[in-house]
């Protein structure tokens, strides 16, 4: 790589407007060239003492230079540490660090979570009195800023500048929503806890999986998790409209049935005759199934969308069954799932009066009556000519 040095002779020249060959001027573009570029990957690189820790060692980094907790007054136990052969959703590795922190008049338990060397979470539970910590503010919106400010110099990500950034616009106190991108934020405020949460969205499709989360309570750090980095899109595809994945989830009830257990010795009844009034919720989501066997691709990591439709019956059949939820690939049409939803307490309250064909049945009575009282008063107006 070309010294600071030779850098400032030849732009030295340059400015004292000395005539230079093509290749010299090249050159010079070359140098500056190669300067910005491996200044900028320094920029974005973690802190490499960082990198080469050890998850016990990071989350006591994480700690001091992040959260803001003044360890030079706490004494740390590390007592728990569990490496791998875990598996987080049975793909990455995972490793879980625990640490009991004392001081006098606090106490904390911290309990950590790693996945391929990243942290994925880190939750802070105070045992006795306040935290001690060296940063004057206890202002969630602030304190949220200062993590997002001093966490990426211990990361290798980019989307952090992003989701600070949206801070910006923030009010404190305030429950928000807002999107840049494929970034959506909503923030939500209560009595004690405030809580930031940015979730991966394409078109208004939600992945509730891929986030990442502040929340404080009481002016304090409670929890945060990143998981990413950890989960990727295998599709955006919608092939498959509302009213379709209603018709197919329709389809597929058709053949459905369950069984219920009897007690004892008795053998288990399967119920194969129900009656369907209609659909009371459709969702449409990026998702997958939370284990490697059963998720598509053979990764739960990746994800897919897909239409959860939930229909409801006429009333409570054997096993407290009262509706089933259809799953549905978004991107395919393929049916992935279905299954009882049962109600221990007896048939729903929020279950919609009507069936959900209701209001087109109106529609069309409404269309009728219209259509007979124009008839009626053309034939009127016929016999009286």
């Amino acid at each position: 790589m070309p010294t600071q040095q030779e850098v400032k002779k030849v732009t030295g020249m340059i400015r004292a407007n000395k005539r230079l060959s093509w290749s010299s001027m090249v050159f010079v573009w070359f140098l500056i060239l190669t300067i910005r570029l491996n200044g900028s990957s320094v920029c974005n690189a973690a802190n490499p003492e960082y990198s080469e820790s050890t998850p016990p060692e990071k989350v006591l980094t994480i700690l001091e230079e992040v959260v803001g907790l003044d360890m030079a007054k706490y004494s740390a136990e590390l007592d728990f540490y569990a490496q791998a052969p875990f598996l987080y959703f049975d793909v990455l590795p995972q490793e879980d660090v625990k640490y009991i922190l004392e001081a006098n008049e606090s106490k904390l338990e911290v309990i950590c979570a790693f996945a391929d060397q990243k942290l994925r979470s880190l939750n802070i539970y105070i045992n006795d009195g306040l935290p001690i910590t060296t940063q004057p503010t206890t202002i969630p919106l602030e304190m949220a800023k200062d993590f997002l400010d001093k966490y990426p110099a211990y990361s290798e990500v980019s989307y952090y500048s992003t989701m600070r950034s949206m801070l910006d616009s923030v009010e404190a106190n305030k429950n928000t929503t807002k999107a840049v991108g494929d970034i959506k934020l909503e923030v939500t405020v209560t009595a004690s806890r405030t809580d930031f949460r940015w979730k991966y969205c394409f078109n208004g499709v939600e992945a509730t999986s891929k986030c990442v989360v502040l929340n404080f309570k009481d002016g304090f750090l409670k929890y945060f998790i990143d998981t990413w980095s950890l989960y990727t899109i295998g599709s955006t595809d919608l092939i498959v409209s509302e009213e379709e994945a209603i018709e197919i989830a329709m389809n597929a009830a058709e053949n459905y049935s369950w069984n219920v257990s009897m007690g004892g010795d008795n053998p288990p009844v399967t119920v194969t005759e129900f009656n369907i009034m209609g659909v009371f919720e459709t969702e449409l989501s990026l998702g997958n199934y939370p284990t490697k066997d059963e998720s598509r691709g053979g990764n739960p990591l990746t994800l897919y969308p897909g239409w959860c439709v939930k229909l409801y019956f006429d009333k409570l059949y054997p096993g407290n069954v009262y509706g089933l939820s259809t799953g549905i690939w978004a991107d395919t049409g393929e049916v992935n799932d279905i299954s009882t939803l049962m109600s221990m307490l007896g048939y729903p309250d929020d279950i919609p009066e009507f069936p959900f064909w209701t209001p087109m049945l109106i529609t069309l009575i409404a269309f009728l009556v219209v259509a007979v009282i124009y008839r009626r008063k053309l034939s009127q107006r016929r016999d009286e000519r």
